[in-house]
């Protein structure tokens, strides 16, 4: 318990900094962080890196692979946020979606998996909500804004054809006299 409230502590301290390329140290920082959580609770770094990379090619293989490691180390974070993301790179917006809030009922304050469904949300046609977790994934950590501000973009212009298409709709069901 006392790791991971350490490795939050760092992630709030770095996020407090934003994102800078010149920040060597803070880049550092969260490269480590990062590599740390992908090695919690999962499988040793050799059997990880020997199954991905033989599947890497072939998404289906890789679920496959991440599915049978997951078996073995259900608790794997990383895991269920590479998977829902392999769902979501492919188009499966309700799978996406169902990984990735496995993995928020694991770790809630997983910016990573909070993307991942914002992802998922707007293939499923739901802009408003996936807007609303790519600022929660900000918030969670702010070095993340500069590298979302096209996905936020996406979803502002999603919003406003919904906005265009419920007006025209509205004027439609008003009779003209």
């Amino acid at each position: 318990r006392g790791e991971r409230e350490g490795d939050e502590c760092l992630l709030e301290l770095l996020s407090q900094h934003g994102r800078n390329e010149s920040d060597t140290v803070g880049s550092q920082a969260e490269r480590y962080l990062l590599a740390a959580w992908e090695m919690r609770d999962g499988p040793d770094a050799a059997s990880r890196q020997r199954v991905l990379q033989a599947h890497s090619g072939n998404d289906a293989e890789r679920l496959t692979a991440l599915d049978l490691l997951l078996e073995k180390h259900p608790l794997w974070v990383a895991g269920h946020v590479q998977r829902a993301r392999l769902y979501q790179r492919n188009g499966d917006g309700e799978q996406a979606r169902r990984h990735a809030l496995v993995t928020l009922q694991l770790q809630p304050e997983n910016f990573d998996a909070v993307w991942v469904l914002g992802q998922a949300l707007l293939q499923l046609g739901a802009p408003e909500s996936a807007y609303q977790c790519l600022q929660q994934a900000v918030r969670i950590n702010p070095r993340l804004k500069p590298a979302l501000e096209a996905d936020i973009r996406e979803i502002n212009k999603a919003l406003d054809y919904e906005k265009k298409q419920q007006r025209l709709e509205a004027r439609k069901a008003v009779p003209v006299t």
